[in-house]
């Protein structure tokens, strides 16, 4: 089997990544059931082992599986992932969608995150596995009942052609009545358009725009519904940003209940182009949107930095230290730290994402308590929650506290080894090591703190626009007081078309670029944090500034 694998150098944390790629890794892999023992063939635990406390090991969640076949696919174990998308299509446990938990029927509960997520992993394993046509059409077929039930959804909105969604990543997981949020919507819009491409791809040209025409409907809506006009008296996010949701009324969403009522203002659900990275989009859409998702992630991030973790450590609050509390959803790994530097990278917030990157190797590695005070598995995994103030205090960096009903607290202490919580870690170290393919070139676009100096990406799977896949071995190094770059591709283990040509993006570089030597010939990319140089050349090339 060839695992990839990658390393950084340059400070602790660029160090610690690679050590916590390779264990979450690994985790994952343990995760899909073969079938030969209690559970069917594809099923996927949600924690690694049965273990006491908060623990799913004997559930499928939607939303966790789905970006766990996502991050599966993406890095090359593509026999996993068709097994779980197998389990995936036989198992629409609402008749032609998902819920919740999918070895379980649990009441009708819009679980639209879920769905999204399931249906961008198809289209990764789709990917992941050379673009077949035959594949392709038979995923079209299989998922038809789920963009059918889209559409449905679509036309029964009482406020005009939005999904609805009770979720986590919705804010109102233990309500009733459905409400209209931004990050799951703008997921759907992601899914159709990944299956869009895949079905132009397979020449069902039909499916492609019927599809089409669904996204940019849905597009329309969500830039019509769920950008704030700034008016106080109907909701206190300023102007111009995404709004969290509307409820059936058409009013926004702006207070949650999760065993306790918070605010949901400013949280990181309100940075939904992270999800352009599903459809294999590096950045941001150069659309109508554009200005709608920097203006959200500015006003996430001046929020952020208020708080002293995320100041000290990196940390990073779900709900930018207006919510919760100590309480676990304020405080989730995947959808607070990694969401956020997943945020801050696709804008290329080089500061930001410096100190959230931090705040990830913080997080992940847990070898340091002396007593712990909850389930320990390995002390590199991601686990679902931490505790701010037991860090300090050198104990768990879980929750580590038991239940405190008045307060909303709930016995949960954090599962290690949480699906999504350490699939969204190696996410957002794909984004980092910023490596894809068009059209035969090799396009390198590295995402590293001021403070990461080299980068060796090891067996590396990357798949070509015509669906050849590659395995590379590359080398990235910035020896900043050198004032030197360089890349060089070592290894290409494609029999058939091999990489010729190169495109990269080296820096970062200062805002302002004082350089004695001549970049005339570079491309020049520049934002108030940094400045890229671009370069399209052989399968070694370096610049010197």
């Amino acid at each position: 089997m060839k695992i990839p694998k990658i390393r950084f150098e340059g400070c602790e944390y660029a160090h610690d990544m690679g050590r916590i790629f390779a264990e979450n890794l690994a985790d994952l892999l343990a995760k899909v059931d073969d079938g030969g023992g209690t559970f069917p063939r594809g099923f996927m635990h949600t924690s690694t082992i049965p273990h006491a406390g908060t623990c799913y090991y004997d559930q499928v969640w939607a939303r966790d599986a789905g970006r766990g076949v996502q991050e599966m696919a993406r890095y090359g174990f593509v026999e996993q992932a068709r097994m779980v998308v197998e389990y995936f299509l036989a198992n629409k446990n609402f008749g032609d969608h998902w819920g919740r938990i999918i070895d379980r029927h649990i009441g009708e509960d819009y679980e639209l995150d879920g769905n999204t997520h399931i249906l961008n992993a198809i289209a990764q394993t789709w990917r992941a596995a050379g673009k077949d046509i035959t594949l392709g059409r038979y995923y079209l077929k299989q998922t038809a009942d789920v963009f059918a039930w889209f559409a449905r959804c679509m036309e029964a909105c009482p406020i005009g052609d939005l999904l609805p969604c009770i979720s986590e990543l919705s804010g109102n997981p233990c309500i009733g009545e459905p409400v209209y949020a931004i990050y799951p919507n703008y997921g759907a819009y992601v899914a159709v358009q990944n299956f869009a491409d895949l079905a132009a791809f397979c020449g069902e040209h039909e499916i492609a725009k019927d599809y089409a025409a669904l996204a940019q409907k849905l597009m329309a809506s969500v830039e019509r519904l769920l950008i704030s006009n700034g008016d106080v008296s109907d909701t206190r996010v300023p102007g111009g940003v995404w709004l969290n949701g509307r409820t059936v009324d058409g009013r926004p969403y702006e207070t949650a209940f999760f065993g306790a009522h918070f605010n949901i203002h400013c949280w990181t659900r309100q940075a939904p182009y992270i999800q352009n990275y599903d459809a294999g989009v590096s950045g941001l859409y150069d659309d109508d949107a554009k200005d709608v998702h920097l203006r959200s992630y500015a006003y996430l991030r001046h929020a952020m930095a208020k708080g002293y973790y995320f100041r000290r450590y990196g940390f990073v609050s779900n709900t930018c230290w207006g919510g919760a509390g100590g309480r676990h959803d304020d405080t989730m790994c995947g959808y607070g730290q990694n969401y956020f530097t997943q945020a801050s990278l696709l804008v290329d917030d080089v500061n930001t994402y410096g100190k959230a990157l931090e705040g990830v190797a913080r997080l992940a590695y847990d070898g340091d308590v002396i007593e712990p005070a909850t389930f320990e598995m390995n002390p590199f995994v991601m686990h679902e929650c931490f505790e701010y103030d037991n860090y300090e205090k050198a104990l768990d960096h879980t929750f580590g506290k038991v239940a405190v009903p008045d307060q909303g607290v709930m016995d949960n202490p954090g599962d290690e080894g949480n699906l999504v919580q350490s699939c969204e870690t190696l996410k957002t170290l794909a984004i980092v090591a910023g490596v894809s393919m068009k059209d035969g070139v090799l396009i390198v676009k590295p995402r590293l703190p001021w403070k990461w100096d080299e980068m060796e990406l090891c067996e590396y799977p990357v798949v070509d626009s015509d669906g050849t896949i590659h395995r590379i071995h590359l080398e990235y190094k910035h020896e900043r007081w050198a004032r030197l770059c360089t890349v060089r591709l070592l290894a290409d283990e494609t029999a058939g078309k091999k990489i010729t040509t190169m495109r990269v993006r080296f820096g970062p570089f200062a805002p302002v670029l004082s350089t004695m030597a001549d970049v005339s010939a570079y491309e020049k990319e520049v934002n108030d944090r940094a400045t890229f140089l671009w370069q399209t050349g052989g399968l070694v090339q370096s610049i010197e500034v």
